[in-house]
């Protein structure tokens, strides 16, 4: 049996030396060029691929014309390490050489995508699965599964309030885990850079992440994120309902329409104009602003405040004062 084995790999070595004379040498299959020089394509190679199978997707792809060019210019250089599996932009100009380099550092292709702040849990899923880095059912079970949620060292019984909005790039096949894993960790450095900021306000980190969120479903101007903390803050202070309409859209699973008197009446666990304190989780992702405006509301004593219709809102500490802007802006 051993001999068979050595006599194989001399055979296999003999045809690689074979094939390597016919093109020319060593030199000659690796500075060829791969293909036609206006041919790209993004490519996939599946996990386990053989170098064969790799050569055979690449021709399928139009960039590389001599499938065997590959396969013996692998083992030629075999000691430079194994072909990762993922999505690559390849093209035909490139060198034999430069193929095998691109597909064996792993320089995989990266999706950008864009998380607002204030996006949902659901709806950062959703650009996500749009951008194909992630399956849109798996990541929201995921989300909502309290074991996954409790591995990654935070409250609550969902990621609801941790899929930090950022600016990522992300490969396809990393998997949902490690996606929302990359997400939770930015979410963990913006909480430590927000903790810097000071702040005593005595809510924990999830009740932190909640008051967030609802500054940051409130809030369109930057300088009024602290303004509207401090109103809510107030408001819990003195044993009064927070009465945030977005919380309350939020409890009706979102609304296409604006927010009625009817909608107000209506009992979910997030209608803060019926029940007290804090809802029971984030209505949305904040960002870094909102958590240290959370952290560190204003130091004053509005206690409510209405949109002027020029994403600014009026600030009153009576409700008397409150009523006057109402009718004002209103009649405006």
């Amino acid at each position: 049996m051993k001999r068979w084995i050595i006599a194989g790999a001399i055979v296999g070595l003999l045809i690689v030396l074979a094939v390597a004379g016919w093109f020319g040498g060593k030199a000659y299959v690796l500075n060829a060029r791969a293909g036609a020089a206006g041919n790209e394509a993004v490519v996939n190679i599946p996990r386990g691929s053989s170098v064969r199978a790799v050569a055979a997707i690449l021709n399928q792809a139009g960039v590389l014309d001599k499938p065997m060019m590959l396969v013996v210019a692998a083992r030629l250089t075999n000691e430079d390490g194994h072909i990762h599996a993922g999505e690559f932009k390849l093209s035909g100009r490139q060198t034999i050489a430069g193929l095998l380099q691109d597909l064996r550092s792993g320089k995989v292709l990266l999706h950008t995508v864009v998380l607002p702040e204030g996006l949902t849990m659901a709806e950062a899923i959703d650009r996500l699965a749009q951008a194909g880095v992630i399956d849109k059912a798996k990541a929201l079970a995921l989300c909502r599964d309290e074991s996954f949620v409790r591995s990654l060292d935070l409250p609550g019984p969902t990621l609801e309030g941790y899929l930090f909005p950022e600016t990522y790039h992300l490969a396809k096949g990393l998997g949902e885990r490690r996606v929302l894993g990359e997400l939770v960790q930015r979410f963990k450095q913006a909480w430590q850079k927000a903790l810097q900021t000071g702040g005593g306000t005595g809510l924990d980190l999830r009740q932190t992440v909640i008051m967030a969120s609802i500054v940051e479903a409130e809030a369109r101007l930057a300088g009024e994120r602290p303004l509207v903390s401090a109103v809510y803050h107030n408001r819990i202070k003195k044993g009064m309902r927070l009465e945030a309409d977005p919380t309350v859209i939020y409890g009706l699973g979102g609304l296409d329409r604006p927010l009625n008197r009817r909608d107000l009446h209506i009992d979910t666990p997030y209608n803060t104009y019926i029940h007290f304190g804090l809802p029971p989780g984030p209505i949305c992702n904040p960002g870094l602003a909102s958590l240290e405006a959370a952290l560190n509301p204003a130091q004053v004593d509005y206690l409510f405040f209405v949109a002027k219709g020029d994403g600014g809102h009026k600030f009153s500490k009576t409700y008397r004062e409150q009523i006057n802007a109402i009718n004002k802006f209103r009649r405006r």
